[in-house]
């Protein structure tokens, strides 16, 4: 009976070790990769099965504290994590905080919540007064703890996409850090509970061991109840952030566009004494106030040269109006934009790419002088599977630095900041960005891998 109890107990160690490494594999596979995987990614299941399995081993034979052991089982996973899958640092760390937090945290619930019941089965159904569970019991309850963890971690890595997806580096640092509280709070109190600083009791063993084992239930369960919430009100309220910005940005754009509607509606309106004046000129032989006066009409229908027809109304009304503002600058615009007919990038994010962009290109002409020649060119389209966004614009010797990453003449800093919202879009669609100056232009040079797609030419 010791030699069976001692293969399964070994088993079951062996086989929750595997089963818990596949089922972290797949859930990072799923959300930490969605290209093929790399080389080094598809190292992680047998190293980390080989890893906790050492430590497992060395703990068996080696007298080491169980923090120590437990905080190496950690960095294990967060190191492997991090190392091998190829996604945003801070994408990585939320998702081995979350492994972590989900392997210590349920693993501990199982493991008190099944003792408690075996210690009461024991106690009240057979009598025993003071039970204490055997090797087979522990073994048992170690394979039920392990399945509950195998199925919570598939389940996670089957419905979980919404939460990983879409968020900014900031977001996925914040949403750490209740997972890794949480995480070292039970290490703590396994500790505590190991050498028997839980234990309260002021009855006998039985009422002790219900005593420690009921504390960790509860703290385990408040833990995990607590990092559930945050996280999930953190994701709840990013994607209520995004909505509302999307709200008003397409209500920005309606207004803009209204405004043209109406400029055009009083064109149209005056059109027959605007053609009449014209017929008057033509007679007087005067070209050059025809010319004045048809300059003045397309101002007033905003039927300036380069019109943006981009295929979205909101980069559309957006596109108008830094052209506005460029013309009052008495900067050259020049503008070629090409849209996919279904883009992948949210409007939201490509207002925050372009409105970034351009505006600190304007803010960079205007800091030089008329005369030395201020101009904006904006590429944007899709090159092979990515999305190019080009803006260079001309920068003066004494202003340059308002044009420089991190760099701006604006004592509030808005500069900074809105070059670091473009830089968390790019990064959550992981891509490049550049940033160059030389000879008097300063290049913004964006690429977004977003896949195939068809484009619509302006």
């Amino acid at each position: 009976m010791r030699s069976w109890d001692g293969f399964a107990g070994y088993f079951v160690v062996v086989s929750g070790c595997l089963g818990e490494a596949w089922a972290v594999f797949a859930f990072c596979r799923r959300l930490l990769s969605e290209k093929a995987l790399s080389p080094g990614a598809k190292l992680f299941f047998p190293i980390f099965a080989a890893g906790r399995l050492a430590l497992i081993i060395l703990n068996r034979n080696v007298p080491i504290p169980y923090i120590l052991l437990a905080f190496a089982d950690h960095i294990l996973l967060l190191g492997l994590v991090s190392a091998l899958f190829p996604e945003n640092p801070a994408k990585k760390l939320f998702a081995a905080s979350l492994l972590t937090m989900v392997i210590t945290l349920l693993g501990d619930f199982c493991s008190s919540a099944f003792s408690l019941c075996g210690l009461v089965f024991l106690h009240v159904a057979r009598g025993i007064p003071e039970p204490f569970l055997a090797d087979w019991p522990n073994v048992l309850i170690s394979g039920i703890s392990v399945l509950g963890i195998i199925g919570t971690i598939r389940l996670l890595s089957a419905h979980a996409g919404p939460v990983f997806h879409g968020k900014q580096t900031r977001w996925y640092l914040a949403a750490s850090v209740p997972l890794l509280t949480a995480t070292v709070l039970i290490d703590v109190a396994d500790w505590c509970a190991s050498n028997g600083i839980l234990l309260r009791g002021q009855g006998d063993l039985y009422q002790a061991q219900l005593f420690s084992h009921g504390e960790i239930c509860v703290l385990t369960a408040l833990s995990l109840t607590g990092a559930g919430v945050c996280v999930l009100g953190m994701h709840r309220i990013y994607e209520e952030q995004q909505r509302s910005g999307r709200y008003h940005c397409r209500l920005a754009a309606y207004q803009m566009l209204t405004d043209q509607y109406r400029q055009m509606e009083r064109l149209r309106h005056d059109l027959k004494n605007h053609v009449t004046a014209l017929q008057g000129l033509l007679r007087e032989g005067d070209p050059e106030a025809m010319e004045a006066y048809l300059k003045a009409m397309g101002e007033m229908g905003g039927l300036g040269a380069g019109g943006e027809v981009s295929g979205s109304p909101v980069v559309d009304a957006l596109l108008w109006q830094k052209r506005e503002r460029a013309e009052e600058l008495h900067v050259r615009w020049e503008c070629s934009v090409s849209l996919p007919k279904v883009c992948e990038i949210r409007e939201f994010d490509l207002c925050v790419l372009f409105g970034n962009l351009l505006d600190n290109a304007l803010e960079a002409c205007e800091g030089i002088p008329e005369e030395d020649g201020r101009f904006l060119r904006l590429r944007a389209g899709m090159v092979r599977r990515c999305f190019l966004l080009e803006v260079k614009n001309s920068v003066g010797q004494r202003n340059g630095e308002a044009g420089r990453p991190g760099k701006t003449g604006k004592r509030t800093g808005r500069h900074g900041i809105g070059l670091q919202n473009v830089r968390d879009i790019v990064e959550t669609y992981q891509g490049t960005m550049e940033l160059e100056e030389g000879e008097g232009v300063f290049t913004s040079l964006l690429l977004l891998p977003v896949g195939p797609a068809e484009t619509v030419r302006i």
